[in-house]
């Protein structure tokens, strides 16, 4: 009986592992660019670009996963918000990693679309 209810347990979990992101506006936050895992920039963001990072989450907010490994990322990008919560983007060549309040969900894109999102961030698009 006991094997069965954390059978159900299990699937169920599982079966919840993806999610949509819904996300306040931002009004600032703190980049870093990192090369062969060093920070190379460390500068904070301006309320437009935290806007326009914002607003491209907001586009692609649907079909994310649950996701529990740790990332050293090329870009990582936290955003605040007027209400006072903060999430993190992870920034990768076909992924980005959204972290807010101990959930991390990731997201499979185009290379297109994440070096939109690091142009978007102020970032040239050979990052």
């Amino acid at each position: 009986m006991f094997r069965s209810l954390c059978l159900v347990l299990c699937c169920t979990l599982i079966a919840g592992c993806s999610g949509d992101i819904a996300t306040a506006d931002g009004t600032g936050g703190r980049l870093l660019e990192y090369k062969g895992g060093n920070i190379v920039l460390e500068r904070t963001l301006t309320s437009d670009e935290a806007k326009d990072a914002t607003n491209w989450l907001k586009e692609h907010g649907k079909n994310w996963s649950r996701d529990f490994v740790t990332y050293a990322p090329d870009v990582l990008a936290y955003l605040d918000h007027a209400d006072g919560t903060s999430f993190g983007l992870y920034v990768f060549p076909q992924s980005v990693v959204f972290v807010s309040r101990g959930s991390q969900l990731k997201k499979k894109f185009a290379e297109s679309e994440t070096r939109k999102l690091v142009s978007l961030l102020g970032l040239g698009t050979e990052s």
